[in-house]
């Protein structure tokens, strides 16, 4: 018996964005991107099969930053297409949230209870 897996046709939504905290920012800057993408899940907990994708962005003030994109959807050995929707003015299209990150993050927690608000 073999196993099937199935990749989404589309764009997958996000669940939500996390703004990264500046030393993540200027740490993404330096470091290439799978690198870059293994340390955020392990300093967020954010699963490691779990489809993220970040996305830089310069906020009113003119700082800039970078927020990580949080999918409901598990790669597998092949990667979907990821879009970070946008709104015609260049808004984004989904909740983002500013952590503290003097705290422990848990962002697979964070996930689960806002699964189980939505039922």
């Amino acid at each position: 018996m073999s196993v099937v897996h199935f990749v989404p046709k589309g764009n997958l939504n996000p669940i939500f964005g996390v703004r990264l905290c500046p030393a993540f920012h200027r740490l993404l800057d330096i470091i290439d991107d799978k690198r870059g993408e293994t340390f955020i899940k392990k300093a967020l907990n954010i699963q490691k099969d779990r489809a993220i994708k970040f996305k830089g962005f310069t906020d009113k003030m003119g700082k800039s930053g970078t927020i990580v994109v949080v999918y409901d959807y598990f790669n597998g050995s092949e990667n979907p297409k990821l879009v970070v929707p946008e709104t015609s003015d260049g808004y984004f299209d989904f909740k983002i949230y500013d952590v503290d990150y003097n705290k422990e993050v848990d962002i697979e927690n964070l996930i689960e209870k806002i699964k189980r608000l939505s039922v």
